[in-house]
C-alpha cells in the first residue's frame, strides 16, 4: 500500500494506516479485556490499553499535520 507513495503522499497514506490500525487495536483490546475467558489475558489487554491510546494520540497528531501539508 505505500510501496508507490513518496513525500506528502507516503506520509498521509503511512498516517492515516496507524490511526486505523490503533483504531482497531484499541477495540480487540478492549473487548478482550472486558469479554476475555482467561483472565491473565484479560488483565493483559487491560494494562496494554493506556499505552495504544497514548499510540493512537500521538498517530492522530502526525495526521493532523500531514493533512495539513
Amino acid at each position: 500500500k505505500l510501496i508507490d507513495k513518496t513525500g506528502a503522499d507516503f506520509d498521509k497514506k503511512y498516517c492515516n494506516m496507524m490511526v486505523d490500525g490503533h483504531k482497531g487495536a484499541i477495540s480487540k483490546f478492549e473487548k478482550e479485556s472486558t469479554d476475555g475467558n482467561d483472565p491473565d489475558i484479560r488483565a493483559w489487554a487491560s494494562e496494554t490499553l493506556p499505552a495504544l491510546h497514548k499510540h493512537l494520540d500521538h498517530s492522530l497528531s502526525c495526521q493532523s499535520s500531514c493533512n495539513k501539508m
